[in-house]
Formats: structure tokens, C-alpha cells, sequence
């Protein structure tokens, strides 16, 4: 006999929440949903506490002997020295630290840098292994701590932790020795604490000829999430990223591009807090139909369909479900702008 079994708020996140597996960039669809039930509820926007940032710095260059008469010199040191040694194939030139700096740049991109890549894949991967490699300093933040190494790129690449500069150092020098055009862009950012603007750093790339901004720290949780990787602001536009950051135009050039943008290359969308691929947003009741027929035929388990035009999904008439006298019973539930169906076939 067919059922069609209508499961209320408690047990739709039994019956069907835990069922999810579906995975979008490192994350679990268990881990975003959030009250998935037939109430309709504003999605509540987690405060994420990793958008508290740091303070800026200046690199100071180091006094070192010449070998000669014990007169004391002034050298660069930091991430240019690193990017300009590499140029000229002179790491020698280098301060200890820095030629740790030097080589471990040149073993990560070994690692993660595959023949044949396009700049975008290029920018990826070095985006990806910063982010999954280094925990945001958040510790010595709460306590007005942050060690100078932290500042720098050497944080990323040695210590695996840092602040925003040394994010933006780390992927300053990488991209650049993979021969993509980058630059450090400095300003403010808004956090959300309601404590104002602070100081913040992240990058300007140039991909297939176009300009993007690129802030690799807020990609990155903190506290640190193991294999979680984010890419809201990885790509975006100068007016996308001006919604929370602030910076002299003068100092950066102005993005407009959005075809290297992570989500526009990916076909992503975000609704409800969740990443989601165009393939399941839809705008009629036609497309719903269409959408639940083909994953009927294909023998589904489960299907989850979101909307952003208001489309009231409760209100969509689901009895040709059964029409296809495939689905023995069905269960479902909603959320805010989305509904999951699973199906029970003959």
C-alpha cells in the first residue's frame, strides 16, 4: 500500500537529517542545516568568531656583519627578500630564517603543483594548502600576544600558525614564484563584533588577465577547523569584498571580473547558510516536477531542491510522485528556502 508519511518537526531530523551525506568544499551538509523542519524559521546566521582579526606590523630590517671590519648593515628580510632572491636565484643572500622561508615555498609548491594546472588551478591548490596547513593565531589574539613570526610568512610556511599579514605574505610569495601576478593589499576590515574596523591585509591577483581579491584568512575558521576550507572571499569583486573591507583604491586595483570567482567557476550558490549547486535551485513548480521525475528515474534515495524567488514549495503539488508507480513512500521535510525528499521504491 502506499503511504505517504507527512514527518512532523522532531522526527524529520531522525528520519531525514541524519541520512545527509552530501559534502560541499570540505563541509558537511549535517554540519550547515540547521533546524531542517516544517517550521518556517529565519536561518540564523552564526557569528563567526574567526572574522576577529589582527593588527599590522612593519617588517624591520636586521642589523648583520659584513664579515669585514664588524661594521653593522641594514638588509631587507621578509617576504620580498624572499620573492627578490628567488628571482635572481640567490636564496644565499638570505638570513637563516628566510631560507627556511625559501624552502619550504619551493617544497610546497612541488607538492601541490601539478603539470599542465591554469593559473586558477594554480591558485587553488596554494590557497587550499595554506588554509588546511595553518591555524589563525586566535590563542595569542584573545591574549594580546601575537608573536612577531606571526605577522609573517614565515608563520604560515614553519609554524603552521599566523595572522592575517602572514596569510597575505605567505600567498603573496607563493603565487608569484608560479608565476601569478600578486600584490599585498592593506586596510581595514569589519568583523561583526560590533568593535569597528580593524586593521587587515589580504591579496590582489591577476588571473587570465583580470584582477580579483583574494583574502585567504577569512577562508580560514578560527578556532581552526581540521580539513575545513571556505572560499567566500576567494575571487571576488572590489564591491563583493567592500561589503566588510575597506581600503585606499589607490593602493589596489579595482576588480570587476567574475569568471575566476569560486563559485561562478563551480556553479555554487549560497542559500540558507549552505553551499549548493545550481542544478538544485529552482524558480517554478515545472522545474520541481521535472527535477523529483528525473531523480525518480535515476532511483534516488534522497533529493534536495532550494529556491530564492519565494517559490512556496509547501504549497507544490506533490501527488505525481506516485504517478510514476516507482516510489513505494516518500518522506520529506523543509527549511527556510529548501526542501529534502526521501523516497522508498516498489
Amino acid at each position: 500500500m502506499r503511504i505517504l508519511r507527512s514527518v512532523l518537526i522532531g522526527m524529520l531530523l531522525g528520519t531525514i537529517i541524519a541520512g545527509v551525506a552530501l559534502y560541499v568544499n570540505h563541509v558537511s551538509l549535517l554540519d550547515l542545516i540547521r533546524d531542517f523542519n516544517d517550521k518556517r524559521t529565519s536561518s540564523k546566521k552564526t557569528q563567526n568568531i574567526d572574522f576577529l582579526k589582527d593588527t599590522l606590523t612593519i617588517e624591520k630590517p636586521i642589523l648583520v656583519d659584513d664579515g669585514s671590519a664588524k661594521i653593522k648593515k641594514e638588509v631587507e628580510t621578509g617576504y620580498e627578500a624572499v620573492w627578490k632572491a628567488y628571482q635572481k636565484g640567490e636564496p644565499r643572500t638570505l638570513n637563516s630564517r628566510d631560507q627556511q622561508v625559501y624552502s619550504k615555498a619551493l617544497t610546497i609548491i612541488g607538492q601541490v603543483i601539478k603539470p599542465n594546472m591554469t593559473d586558477y588551478q594554480k591558485e587553488k591548490a596554494l590557497h587550499d594548502y595554506i588554509v588546511l596547513n595553518t591555524k589563525y593565531d586566535y590563542e595569542n589574539l584573545l591574549n594580546n600576544s601575537i608573536p612577531d613570526h606571526s605577522y609573517r610568512a614565515y608563520g604560515v610556511l614553519i609554524n603552521g600558525v599566523a595572522v592575517c599579514q602572514g596569510y597575505a605574505e605567505a600567498i603573496y610569495l607563493l603565487l608569484n614564484m608560479v608565476g601569478i601576478e600578486c600584490q599585498m593589499v592593506y586596510g581595514t576590515a569589519d568583523n561583526g563584533s560590533g568593535k569597528g574596523p580593524i586593521n587587515h591585509a589580504w591579496n590582489a591577483v591577476k588571473i587570465d588577465g583580470n584582477y580579483y581579491m583574494l583574502d585567504s584568512t577569512w577562508d580560514d575558521p578560527a578556532p581552526d577547523k581540521a580539513g575545513r576550507v571556505q572560499y567566500d572571499y576567494f575571487n571576488v569583486t572590489s564591491s563583493q569584498l567592500a561589503k566588510d573591507h575597506t581600503w585606499e583604491e589607490a593602493s589596489a586595483p579595482v576588480c570587476t571580473a567574475t569568471a575566476a570567482n569560486y563559485y561562478v567557476v563551480n556553479r555554487l550558490v549560497k542559500i540558507d547558510g549552505m553551499v549548493v549547486s545550481l542544478d538544485q535551485v529552482i524558480s517554478t513548480e515545472v522545474e520541481f516536477k521535472n527535477k523529483v521525475l528525473a531523480a525518480i528515474q535515476n532511483r534516488k534515495a534522497e533529493l534536495m531542491l532550494f529556491t530564492q524567488n519565494g517559490l512556496d514549495l509547501k504549497a507544490i503539488d506533490r501527488k505525481f510522485i506516485f504517478d510514476t508507480e516507482l516510489v513505494n513512500e516518500y518522506s520529506y521535510g523543509f527549511s527556510t528556502s529548501g526542501i529534502l525528499l526521501k523516497f522508498k521504491y516498489q
